[in-house]
């Protein structure tokens, strides 16, 4: 699972999740989670970007390595 935290006064619109620069999923409705499932072994990149109502987005990603 890959819950990012995010807040704005704004209001968040969405939040997109991607897998080494591919889009998994698009969540519009709270916690903004995406559960990573499938098997892997190897270095990974996670990044979730978040946009508000007007569509300005902020981003992080975090590098880690998958054993399953």
């Amino acid at each position: 699972m890959f819950p990012p935290t995010v807040d704005n006064e704004s209001g968040v619109n969405r939040v997109e999740f991607y897998l080494d620069c591919v889009l998994k999923v698009s969540d519009n409705t709270p916690p903004y989670v995406w559960t990573w499932s499938t098997p892997s072994f190897f270095k990974h990149t996670l990044k979730a970007v978040a946009y508000d109502k007007a569509e300005n987005h902020d981003s992080d990603e975090v590098t880690v390595w998958r054993f399953l």
